[in-house]
């Protein structure tokens, strides 16, 4: 996955999913928001099982994926930038063989 993102639409995004992400839970995972970027749209999502929030917002998009991190260490890293727009690339992870 490789985005092209203005560092104000994330904050917003990821400020709007990560009220529903919990302090403690027994699944880690609920934890994570889900980054999914595809045709020139961002979604963010996250759920505690019961409710399931989901926003988006216009992004460049060169490859399209999906990925899952911390929600609030996220937040917290992108708040600190000081650039206005933000260039990520996640790659598949490999296990060592």
């Amino acid at each position: 996955m490789k985005i092209v993102v203005a560092k104000a639409a994330l904050l917003e995004g990821l400020q709007t999913v990560q009220n529903v992400v919990g302090i403690r839970t027994t699944l880690p995972i609920l934890l994570n928001v889900l980054i999914t970027a595809e045709k020139n749209k961002v979604s963010l999502t996250t759920t505690d099982l019961d409710l399931t929030i989901r926003c988006g917002f216009e992004a460049q998009v060169s490859k399209s994926g999906a990925t899952t991190l911390p929600v609030r260490r996220l937040f917290a890293i992108v708040r600190e930038l000081s650039e206005a727009t933000l260039r990520s690339m996640w790659t598949r992870r490999t296990s060592p063989q």
